[in-house]
């Protein structure tokens, strides 16, 4: 509890701003776009609506993905050493460990590079910038293991995880390989001690991320070592002994001869039982490697949820990496005209966001307004350009739906049922507040099989002009009354966008427009939403409803 509580005095600054590069992660909205560029210059654009902003404006055309690739290397380099800059004991030298790792892959790239009779200035541009050290280029000299340790790697921090590599047998790719993973046993190892040692909460969630790694490279390197000359006990030296693997998994892991006896071994571990069930080897399944990769990715993401601790360092670097081959794979995609490559079917997994849509509200002086767009698509075909999402409730109540269109309906027409019985038996016209905590509770009772929708609340009091802005998700959580809202495929720029616009006692003119700016130039961005708009401004004496024209495309 005393380390929460200091935390922040030496290390807070570099945990926000490395919060803050985490926001600017790319959504699947952002995903969503980006597939659907056809040259890599709309790629350019669209990356430049992101966090991502103008790192591509000064390279001259026609753009190629080798350019892309450097200078997304390039920026993820700057925010890793910014952050190094800025830190201090002991996270500083938990980031210097985890650039050991490039270091590993620098040294193992230089040697296999050589071993293929490539010229030393080819190789070194290809290094990647955080596991470059003085002696790299001198690494042609070495003929053999303990040559490369006494001529290069004695004063790097690499030099005691190559003692257990000092050989004198000539370097081969058997050797190179077996050097790899000699290194990262060893580099594992440490960096898992290292974090175990710094306690709290950083080694809470490192030693689980360090450990799923440690048993990831047992796996592989147990399937790949299959049909080698690898015997069982040189593979068992190889396996790193920080995983829950370890002992007794690695033990029969020692012992397997083929992929089954591996997934056998797996299913003993109920985290890596269902990874390896849902992976496969036919064409359209996802191998083994995809589904560590996943769950990498959403250890890495939980990283996020927990507060004073190390981990999130670590944990963006990883994302951030994975997105930027993401963004290649991408444009390699478009650039060798094979779009058709894109998983659309995985573009539509997120049910919420399978027909598009979005909606906003917000507060004003006595007034409230509501807008949404007009789309309704499947994925990226567009159906119908007048699909209405808002609903009235009463005189002053109005309810927008955003998400499965079946779901929409069903829901607004459950809703309006119940609104209709309250106001028999009630005989009372219905209030805001009550038609939130109604809509709340239908959706609540689904909360084992949920509607996917999301949904926004507005509503006026006309005795006393209290105005009423309410969220929820398809649970039916409660939200607090707010002064501006968004649901929909794009909330995230909406949401933005709508504080910029927002001010406090908007008059309905004012109201109006800011609601209607927020919506146009949010859905300009989103390719699941636009054609158009209609906006509800909600008065004591009136209720006026105005569409607006958007973008057809």
């Amino acid at each position: 509890m005393k380390d929460d509580l200091l935390f922040n005095l030496d290390h807070g600054y570099a945990e926000g701003l490395c919060r803050g590069f985490k926001s600017g992660i790319l959504k699947s909205a952002d995903y969503h776009n980006l597939v659907q560029c056809e040259t890599l210059e709309d790629l350019r654009l669209h990356l430049q609506s992101t966090d991502y902003g103008n790192f591509l404006a000064n390279e001259a055309s026609p753009l190629t993905v080798n350019v892309i690739d450097d200078r997304l290397r390039e920026k993820t380099v700057q925010e890793f050493q910014h952050l190094r800059n800025v830190s201090y004991e002991p996270l500083s030298t938990f980031l210097d460990y985890i650039t050991y790792a490039y270091m590993i892959d620098n040294i193992i790239l230089l040697i296999t590079g050589t071993l293929h009779q490539r010229a030393i200035g080819d190789l070194l541009p290809r290094c990647h910038p955080l596991g470059s050290f003085e002696q790299l280029g001198a690494i042609t000299v070495a003929d053999t293991p303990a040559q490369l340790y006494t001529a290069v790697l004695v004063d790097t921090p690499l030099a005691p995880y190559f003692i257990d590599c000092i050989s004198e047998h000539d370097l081969d790719e058997l050797n190179v390989e077996i050097i790899r993973s000699t290194l990262y046993k060893a580099y594992l190892e440490d960096f898992y001690n290292f974090c175990k040692k710094l306690g709290g909460i950083t080694a809470e969630v490192m030693c689980e991320i360090l450990a799923f790694e440690a048993d990831r490279r047992a796996f592989m390197i147990t399937i790949n070592s299959f049909d080698t000359g690898l015997t069982q006990d040189e593979r068992a030296k190889l396996y790193p002994t920080c995983g829950h693997l370890h002992p007794d998994g690695l033990q029969e892991l020692r012992r397997t001869d083929n992929y089954d006896a591996v997934r056998d071994v797996a299913s003993r571990y109920p985290q890596y039982k269902i990874l390896f069930e849902g992976s496969g080897t036919n064409s359209g399944d996802k191998t083994i490697e995809d589904k560590f990769f996943e769950h990498e990715v959403k250890l890495n993401m939980n990283a996020f949820l927990r507060q004073f601790h190390f981990g999130i360092f670590y944990a963006y670097l990883k994302l951030k990496e994975q997105e930027n081959r993401n963004i290649i794979w991408i444009a390699e995609c478009i650039a060798q005209k094979h779009r058709a490559r894109f998983n659309w079917k995985k573009m539509g997994d997120d049910i919420m966001n399978y027909n598009g849509g979005v909606a906003v509200a917000m507060k004003g002086k006595e007034c409230v307004a509501i807008a949404c767009d007009k789309r309704y698509g499947v994925q990226n075909k567009t159906i119908a350009t007048n699909f209405t999402k808002i609903y009235q409730y009463g005189d002053y109540c109005f309810v927008a739906f955003c998400g499965l269109a079946t779901d929409v309906q069903t829901v607004a027409q459950r809703l309006k049922f119940r609104t209709n019985l309250y106001e028999l038996r009630e005989q009372r016209k219905l209030k805001p507040n009550v038609l939130y905590n109604m809509l709340t509770n239908l959706l609540y009772e689904r909360r084992f099989g949920p509607y996917f929708i999301f949904t926004l609340v507005i509503g006026l009091d006309p005795k006393t002009g209290e105005t009423f802005v309410y969220d929820s998700d398809n649970i039916g959580a409660v939200s607090d009354n707010v002064n501006l809202a968004t649901v929909g495929t794009a909330s995230d720029y909406i949401f933005g966008l709508g504080e910029l616009f927002f001010k406090p006692n908007m008059n309905p003119d004012e109201l109006f427009e800011a609601t209607s700016q927020s919506l146009l130039n949010g859905v300009d961005r989103d390719s699941a939403s636009g054609w158009g708009a209609v906006v509800y401004v909600v008065e004591k004496d009136k209720v006026t409803v105005r569409e607006l024209k958007g973008r057809q495309d």
